[in-house]
């Protein structure tokens, strides 16, 4: 009896235990923490989901969670009653509070050194269950990554309409957190693989949907971001579900999917597809498409793109928005891609108020409207935010209509660019990477000095580019003229630094010939400084750039006597006073020479000291001249120095010195 006492006691305490530990609520506080030391999921450690580490104080928990989820979208309120599989208000039925506004599922991107895209991002996922899982169960994040779903994703098929990956969390013994890619399947292949202990947690939630009387749960989990295979910025769609085996919610096995409500929407695709189109921002600027005015922010609004509609809402509640509904009035889609061709100009599967190049014609829909492109963000309006309309803030414009460019796409004038800058737009350029063609007339100014092609080109052909010579101010489509006659257009003396006034800057090598003779400027110029103007040794065929060597050594260069008429072979023309020292005493031909006739050359007279260009006196009177006396080593001051033979009457009769002796 004793005994019997003892165990009903046990029984008791244990009964009581599970009460308090699971449906003794103390909402904010993990029941079921992980193990890791350090807990993506509770970044404090503190055991506490809540910021405050104490029971939520009341209303939408999301303000004070310890860390800043997002929600995932909901087309409605998640309602209950609404399964395919399981018990209501169970653990299979996810739940948001119609009251508070509570959301039922979260997501997170952690980065934990705050660098981006690095790889120690996680993604932290919390989904609210109306009931702990005591079973097994499978609780589903499903991400459409492409941003294609339904017909307009190529791989979409019957139990998966377009997700790329699921992330799993499997409840009850032996299960696993899974990433599968389940692209264009139901049977998912596995990216990674982790520990239920080490990846998730539970605790208790404060609110439920009103029609649930249980105690509601958080269950939360992570896995690597790169496993999910998008950035930290990249813009993806997310679906939230549940199933009554721990496996994936695809292929009809959904027990309950996240913001759509099962009794009205039926078909696990269609209920998906409900889902994807709820949480869709196409524009990334935080607002969902349904409430978004300008779903791409090209600064037109939607109704202005469809006709005075916004295509984004579910006119009919069935969970596709009307452009993707087939029950739309006048629904046509020739080209079976599941798109509304009423809303689709181009037919490219993307509707125009979500299509930042409407007619395709490669000039997007901002400036085709005459509006200003950001600088940084492709098809967008510049602006410097978003308001809570989606409608781009901070801008010089936008939201003022459009026009026939639009859409019309025979027109792309607001963004025809020059690619060689010869200011004709690419679309009526012949050649629009040649710069020089069409060739242009002399004086031609459209082009753009700043486009490199344009500029390393030289489209006159003159030897200067372009771009030297719109930073000179000469004119690049007309070679210039040659205004010293050197042979050099001036647009390339002024673009190398020399005188195009000046025939003889740059000097010239001997026998350089690229001059023009019959310029009057390089005519006049002496460029060899010889004293023979540039013509006149055009003239005499001597050359301007070399100053001649002296051939007779009379101390004439050979292209002044050449020029003058005289001899350069004769060192006595022309002849010269006498006193003449300009000549050359080294010459041999000097030298020999006699250039005053008085029977002494050159050479000698030079090496005796006397004048070579004047006949001396005969100072003793003897008959001959001192110049003659001093080469022959007689004495020119006596009269009988040298001895003359008898009969000698040579001499000078009247000179008193040969008279008196």
């Amino acid at each position: 009896m004793e005994f019997s006492n003892i165990k009903f006691l046990f029984k008791l305490f244990f009964s009581l235990f599970l009460i308090g530990t699971v449906n003794g609520q103390t909402p904010g506080q993990i029941y079921s923490p992980a193990t890791p030391a350090t807990n993506p999921m509770d970044p404090n450690g503190d055991g506490w989901i809540s910021s405050g580490g104490t029971v939520f104080s009341g209303g939408n928990e999301l303000p004070e969670f310890e860390i800043p989820f997002l929600i995932v979208p909901q087309l409605s309120v998640e309602v209950d009653s609404d399964l395919q599989t399981g018990s209501s208000c169970a653990a299979s039925e996810i739940v948001s509070d119609d009251i508070t506004g509570s959301a039922g599922g979260y997501y997170y991107i952690s980065d934990p050194d705050g660098t981006p895209d690095n790889g120690d991002e996680l993604m932290i996922f919390r989904v609210r269950i109306a009931k702990q899982a005591n079973g097994a169960f499978g609780y589903s994040f499903l991400f459409d990554t492409d941003l294609k779903f339904g017909p307009s994703d190529p791989n979409s098929i019957a139990g998966n309409p377009g997700f790329e990956i699921e992330v799993i969390y499997g409840s009850g013994n032996n299960n696993d957190v899974l990433v599968e890619n389940v692209d264009g399947s139901t049977n998912g292949v596995n990216i990674g693989t982790y520990g239920t202990d080490t990846n998730s947690q539970r605790s208790d939630a404060l609110n439920n949907y009103s029609g649930c009387t249980t105690d509601p749960i958080f269950i939360d989990w992570f896995v690597p971001l790169s496993d999910i295979g998008i950035t930290t910025t990249q813009n993806f769609r997310i679906a939230v579900a549940t199933s009554s085996s721990p496996s994936s919610a695809l292929g009809g096995s959904a027990s309950d999917i996240l913001g759509v409500n099962g009794d009205v929407i039926t078909s696990d695709d269609d209920q998906f597809t409900a889902a994807i189109y709820a949480s869709s921002d196409n524009d990334g600027d935080g607002v969902y498409d349904n409430v978004d005015l300008d779903d791409d922010n090209d600064g037109i609004l939607d109704t202005v793109e469809s006709g005075g509609v916004d295509p984004s809402q579910d006119s009919d509640s069935d969970g596709l928005p009307d452009y993707l509904d087939p029950d739309y009035p006048g629904f046509t889609d020739s080209n079976n891609d599941g798109v509304n061709d009423n809303f689709d100009n181009d037919l490219d599967g993307l509707a125009d108020h979500l299509d930042i190049d409407s007619d395709g014609d490669s000039c997007n829909d901002v400036l085709e409207a005459g509006f200003t492109e950001s600088s940084s963000i492709t098809g967008e309006l510049e602006g410097t935010g978003y308001d809570s309309d989606g409608l781009v803030t901070g801008g010089l414009d936008g939201y003022t209509g459009t026009n026939s460019d639009v859409t019309d796409a025979g027109v792309s004038s607001a963004c025809d660019v020059d690619t060689d800058g010869d200011g004709i737009v690419d679309s009526l350029d012949s050649a629009p990477n040649d710069p020089c063609d069409p060739a242009q007339a002399a004086g031609y100014t459209g082009y753009d000095a700043t486009n490199p092609i344009w500029a390393a080109a030289d489209c006159d052909g003159d030897g200067v580019t372009n771009g030297d010579e719109a930073t000179n101010g000469t004119d690049p489509y007309e070679v210039s003229g040659d205004t010293d006659g050197d042979g050099i257009n001036d647009d390339n003396e002024i673009n190398n630094g020399t005188d195009q006034n000046d025939p003889c800057d740059p000097a010239q090598a001997p026998g350089y010939t690229g001059y023009d003779a019959t310029n009057p400027i390089w005519a006049a110029a002496d460029c060899d400084g010889d004293g023979v103007t540039n013509g006149d040794e055009a003239t005499n065929g001597t050359d301007p750039y070399e100053v001649s060597g002296d051939t007779d050594g009379d101390g004439i260069n050979d292209d002044n006597e050449i020029n003058n008429g005289t001899d350069q072979n004769d060192p006595c023309d022309p002849a010269q006073a006498a006193g003449y020292t300009g000549y050359d005493a080294t010459n041999p031909i000097w030298a020999a020479a006699d250039c005053d006739g008085d029977g002494v050359t050159n050479g000698d007279e030079a090496t005796n000291g006397t004048d070579p260009y004047e006949v001396s006196g005969d100072t003793d009177g003897d008959g001959i001249n001192d110049d003659n006396e001093i080469n022959n080593g007689t004495d020119q001051n006596d009269p009988c120095d040298p001895a003359q033979a008898p009969g000698y009457t040579g001499y000078d009769a009247t000179n008193p010195i040969w008279a008196a002796a």
